[in-house]
């Protein structure tokens, strides 16, 4: 007979295995700390690659960037929700407060605060089921040519699942 004492993130402890699972509780600076350290070895060189905008193209390339750095935080605060239902939004406003790149002064800084809230309510939508509307966005908000602009959604789209499961997988 299988008896359940404890329950935590859908697994059911029979009696005798209880003292064997513990409970981690994470601090902000542990998770921001992954999620900084995570963005670090992010380049988006195949993504802007792939949406054919080259090295010379600096306006461009600096706002695809700024873009995806934007979408990256979006994309990690709904892994944060998902992973951290309760903690989620508090470990989000302390990373929005103590993030250097959010603080620095800069008119960088200044311009990403927006980004990363407009790319938050556009994933808040959909949550992960689908990043299409979120590619749909980024690619007229980068004024792509329309004549691959179908290829271009879905391969973004790709793309953007792909960061969203990089992150979750390793978010603590």
């Amino acid at each position: 007979m299988f008896t359940a004492t404890a329950a935590y993130s859908g697994f059911t402890i029979e009696p005798e295995n209880a003292e064997r699972i513990k409970v981690t509780h994470y601090s902000a600076e542990e998770v921001i700390k992954q999620f900084l350290s995570i963005y670090a070895c992010m380049d988006f060189e195949t993504e802007l690659a792939d949406m054919g905008i080259g090295r010379f193209r600096f306006f461009l390339r600096r706002k695809a960037l700024r873009e995806f750095t934007a979408l990256f935080a979006a994309l990690w605060y709904l892994a944060l929700q998902k992973s951290f239902p309760k903690d989620a939004g508090n470990f989000f406003s302390a990373f929005r407060e103590s993030s250097s790149m959010l603080n620095n002064g800069s008119r960088e800084a200044a311009a990403l605060g927006p980004r990363i809230d407009a790319y938050v309510e556009l994933v808040q939508i959909k949550k992960d089921a689908d990043f299409l509307p979120v590619a749909e966005y980024m690619t007229r908000s980068l004024a792509l040519k329309p004549g691959d602009f179908a290829r271009l959604r879905l391969k973004l789209s790709l793309h953007i699942r792909k960061l969203y499961m990089l992150i979750f997988d390793k978010l603590v």
